[in-house]
């Protein structure tokens, strides 16, 4: 082989070598993509559940809060039931006496 035949072969090595780097560069950039599309799905879905799980704590917390809200309405609201019934009696009673006194 002459050196101008090894030359010429040299050079198609290296453009072959080229080619082949290029693609594996290309390959490179391809798979770390993928992997990063991938963790971004993978922390996507993780908060996805924390969120779902937060919202879930969140609604119980707010049932139990509206549930104490209501307990305490209740009892105020008898107490002033009673209130109102316990004056309503104490007007009749004196009505009833002043009635009776006439």
């Amino acid at each position: 082989m002459s050196i101008l035949e090894k030359i010429v072969q040299t050079e198609k090595n290296i453009e072959e070598n080229i080619k082949k780097a290029e693609q594996d560069a290309i390959n490179l950039i391809s798979n770390a993509r993928d992997k990063s599309n991938e963790e971004a799905i993978s922390i996507k879905k993780e908060a996805d559940l924390k969120i779902k799980e937060l919202n879930q704590k969140l609604e119980k917390e707010v049932k139990a809060i509206k549930l104490d809200l209501e307990q305490k309405l209740n009892k105020q609201q008898k107490e002033l039931e009673d209130l109102v019934k316990s004056k309503v009696s104490g007007v009749v009673d004196l009505m009833y006496k002043e009635v009776m006194a006439e």
